[in-house]
């Protein structure tokens, strides 16, 4: 109730400013996304629980949102919510420790002046949550220690190996022994031994030179990317989402996009073409900055949260870990509704004026 509080107090202030500001198209739009993805079972379900998905979904909002104000509005209540937003997600998991300055990137794409003060609130926020990541990161403990050495393995048997055009070339590569190739496909969670006995020296593995021997070959990011599908459903099967019950599914009454989305590989194909469609688009029409910014933050942060995702714990829990990217793709839908309810106004206020002047 507490995380639900924060959420509608965002909402309402955002709401409040963008009316004042003469953009109730915005708001508009502002809220249908918040309705229709950010209150969908998908992310409310981590609401009640110790995940970092509700925090990092939390910060996302408040960031793109408080850029939104500063940027059609301004003041410094904005610029100062747009900071704690990215202050949020970038202290909210280690993956995300950059993701703020990406999208600080991206909202400066289009070259406006307001959009480059809401992006340099939204970087030094990010940047402050960032260094908290990395200095937490930094402090050698035998539990941050096993979570490195365990993503490694997982990335390196569940995506690396199945990936490359010749997984024991691979292996030898990485100074492995050839008996690692045979681990292909499998994750360190089902393997019959302990893979210090099965694949010496794996756990070890730098992760520059586990993610080098996949950037080297372009084909293997295509089938990583093609075998993603499977292993990315929005709500995870293994959470229990009813009370009182033993990994149900969500009843048939609950409206979410997910059973859209489910292991659907041309949905799922298609849900993340669609934010780079738009950002096309957006240029090819010369939309306003604001229509050409977010598509840019939209389009570039739905793919790094995917691919960030890949590289760190491989198709472990894939849906979970690039949580975000579901509602940053998504979300890239507002871009075209809130043109044509600005277009739909423009026309409906001038109506109105030359109707007065009969």
């Amino acid at each position: 109730m507490l995380r639900l509080s924060g959420w509608l107090l965002v909402a309402g202030w955002v709401t409040l400013r963008l009316r004042r500001a003469g953009r109730g198209d915005l708001a508009i739009v502002h809220l249908a996304v918040l309705a229709l993805i950010g209150a969908d079972p998908a992310n409310t379900l981590y609401l009640n629980t110790f995940y970092a998905e509700a925090g990092a979904l939390f910060g996302l909002y408040v960031a793109l949102a408080g850029a939104l104000v500063a940027a059609v509005a301004g003041g410094r209540s904005a610029w100062v919510v747009t900071a704690i937003g990215g202050f949020l997600l970038g202290g909210s998991k280690y993956q995300h420790f950059a993701l703020p300055c990406l999208l600080a990137l991206a909202l400066v794409s289009a070259g406006d002046r307001r959009l480059r003060r809401a992006a340099l609130a939204l970087a030094l926020g990010g940047l402050a949550g960032g260094a908290l990541q990395v200095q937490q990161a930094g402090r050698a403990t035998p539990l941050t220690e096993a979570i490195v050495a365990t993503n490694r393995v997982n990335f390196v048997l569940t995506t690396l190996l199945p990936s490359v055009a010749d997984p024991a070339a691979t292996v030898a590569a990485l100074g492995l022994p050839d008996r690692c190739a045979a681990l292909s496909g499998k994750s360190i969670y089902v393997l019959a031994e302990p893979v210090e006995t099965l694949c010496p020296g794996l756990r070890e593995l730098p992760a520059l030179r586990a993610w080098t021997a996949l950037a080297v070959e372009p084909m293997a990011w295509l089938r990583a990317a093609g075998r993603a599908p499977p292993y990315m459903p929005w709500i995870p099967d293994y959470l229990g989402l009813v009370e009182g019950g033993d990994h149900l599914r969500l009843p048939a009454g609950y409206v979410t996009l997910d059973r859209w989305l489910d292991r659907q590989p041309y949905a799922l194909l298609g849900l993340f073409v669609l934010p780079w469609l738009i950002l096309a688009g957006t240029w090819l029409l010369r939309s306003p900055p604001l229509a050409r910014a977010y598509a840019a933050v939209f389009a570039a942060g739905s793919a790094a949260v995917a691919g960030i995702a890949l590289l760190g714990d491989g198709y472990v829990e894939l849906g979970k870990h690039a949580h975000l990217a579901f509602s940053l793709a998504l979300a890239a839908a507002a871009v075209p509704a809130g043109g044509l309810l600005a277009q739909w106004q423009a026309a409906s206020d001038g109506r109105a004026a030359a109707g007065a002047q009969k």
